[in-house]
């Protein structure tokens, strides 16, 4: 039997005459970010539950409007242009929660998130781990590397991210910077893993209090850890605002 996703999101343009998400990929290069937060303000994404996970909306909504805005403000959409392009075609995401045992099967705090186009085909695969999960670091690397496993399986994909709560351990830092080719000064920023993947991973930092909509004191709720990009100045000076500025409106369905 099939699985079935425990909670849906599904985005609508509100007006299709203004700008949207599909006609800033389609010439980049002409759009300022006030035009940007204008796409994302024209755009709501429904969640089927009203009690889902604040850390599930977050991150939702990140993938789609903050990652996207900051992609396209510090330029790293075109070192990952096909996944930057393929969060516009999203039009559904279904969480999937993880579970462990074999006779009794227990729901753990990981979620894999499938984002897909309106004819169903998964685009980009994400897994989140939520806040308040508290592991060794060991087990962080595995739950990477069953992801992988996962995503190997998936055909058609153009990207992958990995979510987890802050501070994201130092195992998974160097295990993504050993396998992207994170010391070349291009590749790192690609982040693209070996075949038989061959498409972008990027890890993204969660500072949420378990429960809540809250972040860390001094902290971005959600934020891009690697590829690193606040480690040049030509990057940092090209960010205009925080990299979650862009937000599209949430609802519940």
């Amino acid at each position: 039997m099939p699985e079935t996703p425990i909670y849906k999101y599904e985005t609508h343009v509100v007006n299709s005459d203004a700008i949207t998400l599909s006609s800033i990929v389609r010439n980049p290069r002409i759009y300022k970010p006030q035009d940007l937060l204008a796409a994302c303000q024209n755009t709501t994404i429904t969640c089927s539950d009203p009690q889902a996970p604040p850390a599930v909306s977050a991150v939702v909504n990140y993938l789609l409007a903050g990652f996207f805005v900051y992609a396209h403000r510090t330029g790293l959409y075109n070192r990952q242009r096909t996944l930057w392009e393929s969060l516009s075609k999203v039009v559904a995401v279904s969480a999937y929660q993880l579970k462990s045992g074999f006779l009794r099967r227990t729901p753990l705090p990981i979620l894999d998130l499938h984002l897909c186009d309106y004819r169903e085909r998964m685009l980009v695969l994400a897994r989140l781990i939520e806040p308040g999960f508290s592991a060794r670091e060991r087990e962080y690397e595995k739950l990477l590397n069953s992801f992988l496993d996962k995503a190997q399986r998936s055909s058609g994909l153009a990207g992958l991210f990995f979510c987890c709560p802050a501070p994201v351990p130092g195992i998974l830092l160097n295990k993504v910077a050993k396998l992207t080719g994170a010391l070349d000064p291009v590749a790192r920023y690609e982040s693209v893993l070996p075949a038989p993947w061959s498409v972008p991973l990027d890890l993204i930092e969660i500072s949420m209090e378990s429960g809540s909509g809250g972040s860390t004191p001094g902290s971005q709720p959600l934020r891009l850890v690697h590829p690193n990009l606040s480690s040049t100045r030509r990057i940092r000076a090209a960010v205009i605002d925080q990299p979650g500025s862009g937000a599209l409106n949430l609802q519940a369905g």
